[in-house]
């Protein structure tokens, strides 16, 4: 086949093939009363993550949720499932998940549904009225509003804060700013409990068959607020420092007393009228912080000291009981609660000094004026921080101590004085031995809650004089 022909088929073929083809439709013509166009949106190419800031609620934060499993909570994280096991004995045991840049920490208990869920870096995560991880004291209670109220019936380490808009969650606060955030649900026990007086709905008022024990005064007919003006007097009057911690008490019939803590020692200040009036103190080694607590819902409050005694293997944290009884105080139980080793620490990735333990106490189930005993339920928060940072945050195991109501508790008589040093009590607070007529230098009261009372020598009066000691209501 020659040149020419193969040109003449070639051409044959390309005008075949345009033949073949078919012309386009002309569109239709657009209705003018059909108004615009629909538009069509496709799905989107995956799943749709919410992101940060999240928002910080009882039940969660943002899209993690108290209550749900950890596979639906890998479902919402981003990054996929990394599993750690946050175990330090008698302590912390969870399952923990850590999200958004390890800056929010989701625990759970092993083979249990989320407990709790950790905010710890800054702008991960707020409330809905601006609070979060960095804020100061002020701008959180402006933000939060009032405190969560739960006098008599549970006490909190000072550097926790708890509000009534938001109970289910706790900021923790260190150096004056928060440092981190837990939301771990909604009041339990007392907290959101009745009136006492009320009943379970279609349930019979309980009468008891045992003999009622009189109460001095019932729950409730003690006044828990002072002026800060009176505060800051009974403070001076106990010679603490003017930010020293300070709360209300009923720890005797007649109206409130103020306690106050610093120094390693607890000091009680009685009312005459609108004045401070007489003054007990405790010394009390390793002393973190002293609150009024009713152990047995008889409408008394017992003292409540949180202690921790540090060594270089072991940091244990214990729990003091102390009534205050008229020119006396009776330490009426000692426990141990909480003990970190350096191994437990190391196995967390932690050294010992950089875990703290945050105390919470709160009057349990078992209280009650029928009783002999009252209970006490312990719980907190574990805190591990790296340079300064918290690294981890999560609820302590819980755990409960029994306060007996019996009569011969381990007491003695305190350092009891007037303010104006014109009138000395007699007698001291449980201490280890000392010669008679010597203050006890750095002792620690004993806190053993045995039959036996401990030693209780006389000390010198507050006046550094010999005064004659006599009975005098506190």
């Amino acid at each position: 086949m020659n040149a020419i022909t193969r040109a003449a088929l070639a051409l044959a073929l390309a005008l075949g093939a345009a033949g073949c083809r078919k012309t386009p439709p002309e569109p239709p013509a657009a209705d003018e009363d059909a108004g615009p166009r629909r538009r069509v949106f496709e799905p989107p190419p995956g799943q749709v993550r919410a992101v940060w800031p999240h928002e910080i609620r009882s039940d969660g934060v943002g899209p993690y949720l108290l209550g749900a499993s950890l596979e639906e909570i890998f479902d919402v994280l981003p990054g996929g499932p990394r599993i750690e096991i946050l175990q330090v004995e008698d302590v912390a045991n969870y399952n923990i998940v850590r999200g958004e840049g390890a800056r929010l920490i989701i625990g759970a208990a092993r083979r249990g549904p989320v407990g709790f869920i950790a905010v710890v870096g800054q702008e991960i995560a707020r409330t809905s009225s601006g609070a979060g991880v960095g804020a100061t004291k002020a701008q959180l209670d402006e933000a939060m509003g009032a405190a969560l109220d739960t006098a008599g019936r549970r006490v909190t380490d000072p550097r926790v804060r708890a509000y009534a808009s938001m109970p289910g969650v706790r900021f923790l606060l260190e150096g004056g700013k928060v440092e981190a955030v837990l939301a771990v649900g909604g009041p339990s026990g007392d907290d959101a409990a009745p009136p006492a007086d009320a009943e379970a709905p279609g349930r019979a008022p309980r009468v008891s068959r045992e003999p009622r024990e009189p109460r001095e005064f019932e729950e409730g007919d003690c006044d828990r607020t002072l002026p800060p003006d009176d505060l800051k007097e009974a403070v001076a009057a106990a010679g603490l420092a003017a930010d020293a911690p300070v709360s209300v008490g009923c720890f005797l019939p007649g109206g409130a007393q103020v306690l106050s803590f610093g120094g390693e020692r607890i000091s009680v200040v009685s009312r005459k009228g609108s004045s401070p009036g007489r003054m007990a103190r405790l010394p009390l080694a390793g002393l973190m912080y002293a609150a009024p607590l009713d152990t047995d819902g008889d409408g008394r409050d017992e003292i409540v000291a949180v202690t921790r005694t540090t060594g270089e293997t072991t940091h244990e944290y214990g729990v003091v009981v102390i009534r205050v009884d008229p020119a006396r105080m009776s330490v009426v139980a000692s426990e141990s609660l909480y003990e970190v080793t350096r191994m437990g620490a190391a196995l967390t990735g932690a050294a010992l000094p950089e875990v703290d333990l945050y105390i919470d106490l709160a009057r349990g189930p078992g209280g009650s004026a029928e009783g002999k005993t009252g209970r006490i339920e312990v719980g907190g928060v574990y805190v591990h921080r790296e340079g300064g940072v918290v690294r981890d945050a999560a609820p302590l195991l819980p755990r409960s101590i029994e306060v007996r109501r019996r009569r011969g508790a381990t007491a003695a008589k305190p350092v009891d004085a007037d303010v104006d040093g014109a009138e000395v009590g007699d007698g001291a607070p449980p201490t280890v031995p000392v010669e008679d007529g010597a203050e006890p230098e750095g002792s620690a009261a004993t806190a053993g809650g045995g039959d036996e009372p401990d030693p209780a020598p006389e000390p010198e009066s507050e006046s550094g004089g010999d005064a004659d000691p006599k009975e005098g209501e506190l």
